[in-house]
């Protein structure tokens, strides 16, 4: 006998269970309509309600019958745009309105001037002895990178460059000796530190 209509208060539960239909008996062609409800389906344990919001992302999983078997929602990550640390990469152009650098003020210490690249990009000192003046951290290697160093003189005080600068004409700029004057180099490097290009470019004002 052909089957041609299945109501879903003519199944008991349990009574026609799925290994019972042959392959392509029933079709969806052959299901009228609301014969079969939700009533008749069993439950996948999903919650029923609106899943994804402006602070949540839904998390969905559909089995291979087309049911959703699986929802959740998963809240966004909140970032302070204000307050980010460490290196952010952007692909693309950036068109900033205006933008700021940090500035650090370094003191002579142990006859040294240490610029900490990974600190600042504007560095200060007063010139207080003679000193040498030490890079540390620089940004990767392919990695630009440029900086101001201003030095305050208090007097006729020698610095010694590192060698990894390269000076126009491979000469160091003849500096202030003058108390209250202000020498302002300007460098950068692409290689990690391996070599700085340095000029420059205010002096003795």
């Amino acid at each position: 006998m052909a089957l041609t209509r299945v109501n879903g208060n003519l199944i008991s539960s349990g009574t026609i269970t799925g290994n019972l239909f042959n392959n392509n008996t029933i079709t969806g062609d052959k299901i009228a309509s609301a014969t079969i409800g939700s009533s008749n389906l069993t439950t996948t344990g999903v919650s029923a309600g609106n899943y994804g919001s402006a602070s949540n992302i839904p998390v969905i999983t559909v089995g291979t019958d087309g049911r959703v078997t699986y929802a959740a929602n998963v809240a966004t990550a909140t970032v302070d745009v204000n307050n980010i640390t460490g290196n952010v990469n952007i692909s693309g152009n950036v068109k900033a309105q205006t933008y700021q650098e940090t500035f650090s003020n370094v003191s002579i210490a142990s006859g040294n001037i240490t610029c900490n690249l990974a600190s600042a990009t504007i560095f200060k000192t007063v010139v207080t002895s003679a000193a040498n003046v030490i890079f540390t951290s620089p940004p990767p290697n392919l990695t630009g990178f440029s900086f101001l160093i201003q030095l305050s003189q208090t007097g006729s005080y020698a610095l010694t460059w590192p060698a990894s600068i390269q000076w126009p004409l491979n000469t160091a700029p003849t500096l202030s000796t003058t108390a209250g004057y202000v020498d302002t180099i300007a460098l950068y490097t692409i290689d990690g530190g391996s070599n700085y290009y340095a000029t420059s470019v205010l002096g003795q004002f």
